[in-house]
């Protein structure tokens, strides 16, 4: 970090296991494997362990990664290391994509949940109506002022909701 500063180590073990159990399993635990089954049918099993297999191994690397090069950011420091300033600039462009999309993917999913109980919200096709989509605006405004809040506060009301 620049000027010798530290990191601000405030998570805790409980808020942090819930970040990343929450990051984990987002909504796509309930519409991946749905869209899986109708596309591929019983075989979305096999594409599934096959994945969990491959996210595995790059847990690991990273984890031994993590251990040997401590610092932050380390989704772009490693492949700036590893690669150099290109690569690394290409994939920060990724993860911004990646981290810009996660926000308004997770509204569309509560909304399509959401829809069960309030009808009007999707179309048959699975888009979103009207409705739905000032519902989604909505969220993604609330979203926005959790995100503003404290990084304590956040891992508080997440650690909240997630038990």
């Amino acid at each position: 970090m620049a000027n010798g500063t530290k990191l601000k180590r405030d998570a805790g073990l409980v808020g942090l296991l819930f970040a990343s159990l929450g990051g984990i399993i987002g909504s796509g635990w309930l519409l991946g494997p749905l869209h899986a089954a109708h596309i591929a049918g019983p075989a979305a099993i096999i594409s599934w362990m096959i994945g969990g297999v491959a996210v595995l191994l790059l847990s690991f690397v990273y984890a031994e990664l993590a251990t040997t090069f401590p610092r932050a950011g380390a989704v772009i420091a490693f492949p700036k290391l590893s690669h150099g300033n290109l690569m690394a600039t290409v994939l920060s462009f990724v993860v911004f994509l990646g981290y810009s999309s996660v926000a308004p993917a997770e509204a569309s999913a509560v909304i399509t949940y959401g829809s069960n109980y309030i009808v009007g919200l999707v179309t048959k096709s699975g888009a979103l109506t009207t409705e739905g989509f000032v519902a989604a605006a909505a969220l993604l405004a609330g979203f926005a002022v959790i995100n503003m809040l404290a990084v304590r506060m956040v891992l508080t009301i997440n650690s909240a909701l997630t038990w």
